[in-house]
């Protein structure tokens, strides 16, 4: 059995590192066979930098892309779920939010469920009230637009290889990772998990991008349009 995790870097300089430690950390102690994806999104600080040092010290577990041009944290998800050999495939963000010694949870599960797709939903989310409550607004709008719409999502997931590959060959004019892993299959669960505060400060996402992405998934997903 083979573990695979997917990481889009875009502002990862002071994050990443430990994020990426803490999961060689978990695959070791569990003595699992597992490979770290690092997706450098044409990222605006030094994380490039961070990125090439962990994949000099841990040659045979990490692979890294560099990204010429910014694509956004969905797109770079579907590159680097292409480059996913493990027989289970997690994503999570690089602002160290997600804990992956919650990855334990998200086995165990899957293993009582038989899911395709595993979310990790949080006990209380880290986010601004402002943040929160426009997730919360988009999610109710979603459920009523977006056929196959799972109401508990998140970026934090856990796949199985052939979801992912089936994902892959979506073809769209809009990447939305969940949007496209509904298609896939019906069969989906989630797990509590805890959601840390995001030590940087700062979300990779203005108002702005947030509503955008909003209409956007709204216009490219919705039944009106299938």
């Amino acid at each position: 059995m083979k573990y695979s995790v997917v990481i889009p870097i875009y502002r990862g300089e002071t994050t990443i590192e430990k994020v990426v430690m803490d999961g060689i950390a978990f695959f070791e102690k569990n003595n699992l066979n597992f490979e770290i994806i690092l997706i450098a999104d044409n990222p605006v600080d030094e994380s490039w930098k961070v990125i090439q040092a962990l994949q000099q010290k841990f040659t045979s577990n990490i692979k890294a892309v560099f990204l010429q041009q910014n694509i956004g944290q969905h797109a770079a998800i579907i590159h680097g779920l292409k480059l996913a050999t493990g027989n289970f495939i997690f994503t999570i963000d690089e602002d160290g939010q997600h804990n992956p010694a919650d990855f334990e949870q998200f086995i165990q599960h899957q293993k009582n469920t038989n899911a395709d797709i595993i979310y990790g939903v949080y006990h209380q989310r880290q986010h601004s009230y402002f943040r929160n409550c426009t997730s919360a607004f988009s999610k109710f709008c979603f459920k009523f637009f977006v056929p196959g719409f799972y109401w508990n999502y998140s970026s934090f997931r856990c796949i199985t290889f052939e979801t992912a590959q089936k994902a892959i060959t979506i073809k769209t004019n809009y990447i939305f990772v969940d949007g496209i892993l509904f298609q896939t299959t019906k069969k989906i669960a989630s797990v509590l998990v805890n959601h840390k505060p995001d030590s940087t400060g700062k979300s990779s996402y203005s108002t702005k991008a947030l509503v955008k992405h909003f209409f956007k998934i709204i216009i490219h997903y919705s039944f009106w349009v299938q």
